[in-house]
């Protein structure tokens, strides 16, 4: 009985701590709910007082902007106020009144000369009048445009004064000063408590000067409330001020708080109801626990505390359906289960012990082997998972990157190696992912720097789904570059038969034209020549293909020699070979809109050197710079000599060299331009010319800025040259 006591009064002691629990969450709740009521509440009286003041300085921004108007137009004002006095009295200003004033619901407008008077007026409440004044001219002089509110034949408005230019006028009465002004009135406020939803009540030395409310009977105004008629309101007070700063009356915007209040009172009466049900609830379930629990409780208890000191009794099985019950007998069976357990597990325990310090052994071993043979491999290794995310890289990639695999893990594989947010097109894990099947490529990895040959297979495959890839990265960046090397030597070799081969085949038909076009120009009668419109063109044209005919010729020959590596020398004229280039690409030239420069300095004769080859070296400068600005831009060739050498720049203003291929430029095969355009053979060519006679050519260009190519050789006199 005594233990029957004692767990029923724990269980009322829990039932106490609930009922504790739930009255301070009840509590909690209604605090938090009240302050979310009357912070609701202030929110809406702040919106509105908000929505009040914006429209409040929208109208005052109107008013402002009509001044305006009216200052950048004085001619139309002047011509409004010369047509009222010569004849046409009020019916200028109230045509203006009625096409700009009335939409904009203004009711004043009035026009002063410089020392306030006033000049013309229309009021839509005192009617046309003249007569009246502006005070503080001093202060208006001061300030162009003013703008705030006034109270004028009882009315309160929104007003704004502009002043208008100093600009002389022949009339005698000049306009100096504009006002215009708009009534609040019981109609605009109607239109704020309309836009709102609250009322609204302008205030002047504690006594209502308008309202929103048709009569009003009582009225007091305490700190952040008022009482009309009996009825309480939230108030939020903005103070209207003059054109001079001066605090005129107040708007008051007011949101009634019986809706708090009853929304307050709902609040507190859920409260105590759920406080009351609660109650209920605790003490009828906590009777029905007592009767039920402890006798059985009572009972469990003792079993436990019997199994829990390594005893084992026999009981009888405990009866009812209840949950204690059914857990007595469960527990019943168990015990016995444990009671055999128990035995066998002695037994197996100690040889147990024995197999898994042997196992946990063994597996250290493994691992160490494993992480050995991992970090051997000299090529880059790492295991991702299939989110691409870095689970372990070996010792040679973590050397690569300069990184631990603390740092790596975790990070994207795309990332390390491509410098990416997303998987790359032609991944080859994300290949391996969506077939389930090895994969390899060649890649170029820019973060890497290099050529690698990379492999990724599937790592421990669970019912038919990838956990995981094994990337494998093989440096082949020295392979690649000799297959590339092997490649151009090929493409080079092909070049040079079919080149030879071409120069036997164009030589004979360079050969007929040459002849021909001198022919041409022998047995011509210079009389009859005379007579040919546009002679000079025509004679000029025949020497220009005669003299081609025969470079081409010249060009043929070159290449023969350049294969047979034997040359001819001679002195060149360097400044003559560049003009020649520059007529005879003068059609492109002009064609693109590009302007040529030429500075040519005192070096005739200077270089021993075959003149095909070296027109050839600046064919392709030049050409190269005309392609480089096909939206037009400034050619700029120059030759002089500095420090014992011959010098020869081509300057163009394109889109300069990327940074990115300057150092490729020179290489065969090697082109930006499309397909069809260029071959990448015109630099190359030039390159190895200029190296044949000991010059070279340089580069020197920024993004968007052009580039300069300097060819330069050594200085050498004629004569010694030739010795």
């Amino acid at each position: 009985m005594l233990e029957n006591l004692k767990y029923r009064d724990k269980i009322i002691f829990l039932l106490a701590v609930v009922l504790l629990l739930t009255s301070i969450s009840l509590v909690f709740l209604y605090s938090v709910s009240r302050k979310n009521l009357i912070e609701g509440h202030n929110k809406r009286l702040d919106n509105t007082a908000q929505l009040t003041i914006n429209t409040l300085t929208r109208d005052l921004e109107n008013v402002e902007k009509v001044i305006h108007l009216f200052e950048e137009n004085r001619t139309l004002t002047e011509y409004l106020y010369i047509t009222n006095r010569i004849g046409r009295e009020g019916e200028p200003l109230e045509e203006l009144s009625s096409n700009i004033i009335d939409p904009l619901n203004f009711s004043l407008l009035a026009l002063y000369d410089k020392n306030g008077k006033e000049l013309v007026s229309v009021d839509a409440d005192a009617g046309n009048k003249q007569g009246g004044s502006l005070e503080n001219i001093a202060y208006l002089s001061k300030n162009k445009n003013i703008s705030g509110y006034s109270i004028e034949n009882g009315n309160l408005r929104i007003v704004a004064v502009g002043t208008m230019h100093d600009d002389p006028t022949p009339y005698p009465e000049s306009i100096r000063f504009i006002k215009i002004g708009a009534n609040i009135d019981a109609k605009y406020l109607s239109f704020l408590k309309e836009l709102s939803g609250n009322d609204i009540f302008i205030v002047k030395e504690d006594n209502i000067f308008l309202s929103s409310k048709d009569q009003i009977s009582s009225f007091r105004i305490l700190e952040n409330e008022m009482e009309t008629d009996g009825i309480m309101y939230s108030i939020k007070s903005i103070p209207l001020k003059s054109m001079y700063g001066e605090e005129l009356a107040s708007f008051i915007i007011a949101l009634p708080k019986e809706e708090l209040a009853s929304s307050l009172q709902w609040l507190r009466s859920i409260i105590i109801l759920m406080a009351i049900g609660s109650m209920l609830v605790s003490g009828l379930l906590g009777i029905m626990l007592i009767k039920t629990l402890t006798s059985p409780l009572n009972r469990l208890i003792k079993l436990t505390e019997q199994v829990g000191s390594g005893k084992f009794p026999e009981e009888k099985s405990f009866e009812g359906i209840d949950e204690v019950s059914v857990l007595g007998r469960h527990f019943l069976d168990m015990t016995k289960k444990l009671k055999n357990q128990k035995k066998a597990l002695a037994t197996y325990t100690t040889g147990l012990e024995d197999a898994v310090m042997n196992r946990t052994q063994e597996l250290f071993n493994s691992r160490e082997e494993w992480i050995s043979t991992f970090n051997s491999i000299t090529d880059y290794v790492l295991i991702v998972d299939r989110e691409y995310r870095v689970i372990r890289a070996n010792r040679a990639l973590l050397d690569r990157l300069e990184m631990t695999n603390q740092e790596l893990a975790g990070k994207k594989c795309f990332e390390l190696f491509c410098g990416k947010n997303s998987t790359p097109d032609g991944c080859p894990i994300h290949e391996t992912l969506d077939t389930g099947k090895p994969s390899m490529k060649e890649i170029n990895y820019s973060r890497l720097v290099g050529h690698f040959l990379v492999a990724a297979s599937p790592l421990s495959v669970k019912d038919d789904e990838i956990t995981g890839i094994v990337y494998v990265v093989k440096d082949i960046t020295e392979r690649h570059n000799l297959q590339l090397q092997m490649i151009n030597a090929e493409k080079l070799a092909s070049m040079g038969q079919m080149a030879a081969g071409f120069a036997h085949e164009i030589n004979n038909p360079m050969t007929a034209i040459a002849g021909c076009t001198e022919l041409l120009i022998d047995q011509l009668d210079a009389d009859e020549l005379q007579k040919i419109p546009q002679f000079e063109y025509f004679h000029e044209y025949l020497n220009i293909i005669y003299r081609e005919a025969f470079r081409c010729k010249d060009i043929i020959r070159g290449m023969l020699r350049f294969s047979r590596k034997q040359y001819d020398t001679d002195a060149v004229d360097i400044n003559s070979l560049i003009k020649e280039i520059l007529s005879l690409l003068d059609h492109i030239i002009k064609s693109q809109d590009i302007l040529v420069i030429e500075d040519y300095g005192s070096i005739a004769n200077s270089l021993m050197a075959d003149e095909g080859e070296i027109r050839q070296i600046m064919l392709a400068l030049i050409v190269n710079a005309i392609d480089a600005m096909p939206a037009g831009g400034s050619l700029t060739v120059r030759t002089f000599d500095s420090y014992n050498m011959l010098c020869m720049t081509v300057s163009d203003t394109g889109l300069g060299v990327p940074v990115n291929i300057r150092n490729r430029i020179f290489e065969p095969f090697f082109t930006t331009k499309p397909v069809g355009k260029g071959t990448g053979l015109g630099l190359f060519i030039a390159f190895n010319l200029a190296k044949k006679y000991h010059g070279k050519i340089e580069l020197v260009s920024s993004d968007n800025r052009g580039a300069t190519f300097t060819v330069t050789f050594p200085l050498i006199n004629p004569a010694v040259q030739a010795q």
